[in-house]
């Protein structure tokens, strides 16, 4: 039987005062992968004379994170709150982070995200595993923005984002064992008022959930609100050879009607969990088989078809895509 191991995978990163880069850290190539454990610690005073609100977590500071294997292969291009969001999912809870204190005081506030490798919701813990030792790099990097990201009126101080991140590893399997792992992607659009609005999903993999993020501009500075309202119908459109557009999925879900609560099995045990405001999920992997990922590597498109209405100054909806390259045969 595989056993697991959880370690440091390098020194810690730390940014320079007030953010706003990007910096890379290299993740050494010596086991099986299942996930990157990542912790996020930050210093920083919430403006008590300005009359700043902050905002959900200082994930909302991580503008990016990017896992690319070889160079070419990105398994994770995606914001830390929507990942945040998907850990709940996938896990069943948001991972420890802080919450705000009151104006005025210097704070350091935690936050700590999950990288799924490995999908997290299939039984068999060999499915998806990256073998890292015929890599020839493995790259993981994070973008961290300002203040102006994290507080609805920004505060004139500046911040220090330090990352630490560990591996979880998988040992006593074949260095060469065969990949299947997950890919995590993210696009956007801006909001138009309209029925069947269509966002373009990838192709050519299995695709394994989709998470819907409406999201607005905040009045001072340049931070996001997390919009109820703008999402009022969803549904799902593939485009196959032969047999022209197959509607599998067309959900009324609108604030009236379970908007932002998603419904798991297998391991989830058929809880329901609250998302944040203005967020859905597409749930492909419901059954926690091997199989139940939605299989669209035969269609010619694949679209999310949405009726939304403007909230906000400039509405868009975030589209964050998990997708399983299947397992060489």
């Amino acid at each position: 039987m595989a056993r697991d191991q959880i370690r440091p995978a390098a020194g810690a990163l730390v940014f320079p005062a007030g953010g706003g880069v990007e910096l890379p850290m290299e993740i050494p190539k010596n086991a099986a992968y299942k996930a990157l454990l990542i912790r996020f610690s930050d210093s920083f005073t919430l403006g008590g004379g300005s009359g700043a609100t902050a905002t959900a977590s200082i994930l909302e500071l991580v503008q990016n994170i990017r896992l690319i294997a070889d160079g070419k292969l990105n398994l994770c291009n995606c914001d830390g709150f929507a990942l945040r969001e998907l850990n709940r999912i996938w896990y069943g809870s948001v991972p420890p982070e802080d919450t705000f204190v009151a104006v005025g005081a210097p704070t350091t506030y935690t936050a700590n995200l999950i990288l799924p490798i490995a999908p997290p919701f299939l039984y068999d813990d060999a499915v998806g595993l990256l073998p890292a030792v015929p890599l020839t790099g493995l790259v993981l990097s994070f973008n961290i923005g300002t203040t102006a990201n994290l507080l609805t009126t920004p505060s004139a101080s500046t911040h220090t984002m330090t990352i630490t991140v560990e591996t979880w590893e998988i040992l006593d399997l074949a260095a060469q064992l065969a990949v299947s792992p997950m890919v995590i992607s993210q696009s956007a659009h801006a909001v138009v008022t309209g029925n069947g609005n269509r966002h373009p999903l990838k192709r050519g993999n299995r695709l394994a959930g989709v998470l819907m993020s409406a999201r607005s501009t905040a009045a001072t500075g340049n931070s996001q609100i997390f919009q109820a309202g703008i999402i009022q119908r969803l549904g799902l459109e593939i485009n196959v050879p032969n047999t022209g557009v197959q509607t599998l999925r067309n959900t009324g879900y609108n604030e009236n009607r379970a908007f932002n609560r998603i419904y798991g099995s297998g391991k989830f045990g058929g809880q329901a969990t609250d998302l944040a405001a203005g967020m859905m999920y597409f749930n492909f992997h419901g059954d926690a088989q091997k199989s139940s990922p939605l299989d669209v590597s035969g269609a010619t498109d694949v679209f999310l078809t949405l009726d939304e209405t403007t909230v906000g100054t400039n509405p868009r909806v975030v589209v964050t895509e998990a997708e399983i390259i299947p397992r060489p045969v």
